[in-house]
């Protein structure tokens, strides 16, 4: 996938990058929405079909979420992609481990900490520009629940 970058403020934003904000605006009928992207002027176009974390609709005004950036189709401007409820660093506990399966849909983190190996999908790797880590990569993360 080619890089494309957008100049705004002091950051150059590139397609694949992980990106938060808050949703500013949502049509009537729920059929697309805008993110006021944090640090920057440009809003990112948003579909109810990326809005994994929020049951594929489009989130109350006001929700701080997180995702990834991507390409809108036939228009200039970027499209969110993944779009979960924001967690801060604050609010979650970090865990680190080593990557161990990658079944392209999901795989496998073998903790540090012991126990069960932790399940986890491409879309939460945000580090990774949403793809999984290769394996014997070691990560730090926090658990969504």
């Amino acid at each position: 996938m080619e890089k494309e970058a957008v100049k705004e403020s002091s950051q150059v934003l590139q397609v694949g990058d992980a990106a938060v904000g808050t949703v500013i605006k949502r049509h009537e009928k729920g059929t697309h929405g805008f993110i006021q992207q944090d640090g920057h002027d440009e809003h990112v176009f948003l579909l109810p079909s990326q809005c994994q974390g929020f049951d594929r609709k489009i989130p109350q005004l006001g929700t701080r979420v997180s995702y990834n950036l991507g390409t809108r189709p036939q228009r200039s401007g970027f499209m969110a992609l993944g779009v979960y409820p924001e967690v801060s660093s604050q609010e979650a506990e970090q865990f680190s481990g080593t990557v161990i399966r990658d079944a392209g849909d999901y795989g496998f983190i073998r903790q540090d900490v012991g126990g069960d190996d932790m399940f986890v999908i491409p879309w939460s790797c945000t580090g990774f520009g949403g793809s999984l880590p290769d394996v014997g990569t070691r990560v730090v993360y926090s658990i969504m629940t």
